[in-house]
């Protein structure tokens, strides 16, 4: 198995057990601060690496109504409960995929988020690249 399978398999483990849920309480107050200072615009264009199920994309969204946010993740069941999510507003959209390897054109976006998962990146150069 590889490390983006192991990882895949680890996230969705962490899925499957909620985990996705409790991080969203343990970081929501730091994650606010730090989309605060941001300083997103209303057609902003954002993107959360390693979205988890979604919570800090929505987030971004609600402050980018004229823009979009996207969310991936490496596990694809953390994907499915961020897209079955029931308050997820038009400008949102979720891809399983890597950091490394986006499915993005090159300046898609004008603003990143990474909570909790850059240092899960193999090659964290790659992917700020």
């Amino acid at each position: 198995m590889n490390h983006e399978e192991q990882l895949r398999d680890e996230f969705n483990q962490w899925a499957t057990a909620g985990r996705g849920e409790s991080m969203a309480e343990g970081h929501r107050a730091v994650t606010n601060v730090i989309i605060d200072k941001m300083n997103l615009k209303s057609n902003s264009r954002v993107l959360d690496l390693g979205c988890g199920i979604g919570w800090a994309t929505r987030l971004m969204a609600a402050r980018v109504p004229d823009g979009r946010a996207a969310g991936i993740d490496i596990s694809d069941e953390m994907i499915n409960r961020a897209t079955d999510h029931p308050d997820n507003p038009p400008n949102l959209q979720f891809k399983v995929s890597s950091g490394a390897k986006l499915q993005f054109d090159d300046n898609e976006f004008t603003h990143c988020l990474s909570i909790e998962s850059l240092y899960y990146h193999p090659d964290i150069a790659a992917t700020l690249s």
